[in-house]
């Protein structure tokens, strides 16, 4: 099962997302708002799941 043979997360936040990518929230979100990056809405939460970042990055793992 993906994400449980380690302790890193399967979904980020929006504040954790643009920690690890570098950018602003305000970028990411603007990315999520275009169809630029998956994410779910929880609520009044977003949630990007990482591979949904490794797959923006071209399969650069970010963070790593």
């Amino acid at each position: 099962m993906p994400g449980s043979s380690s302790d890193e997360p399967i979904v980020l936040t929006i504040t954790e997302a643009a920690a690890r990518l570098g950018i602003h929230r305000q970028t990411l979100r603007a990315a999520i708002e275009r169809g630029d990056l998956r994410a779910v809405r929880v609520g009044r939460r977003w949630l990007i799941p990482v591979a949904a970042i490794d797959e923006l990055l071209g399969g650069h793992r970010a963070g790593a």
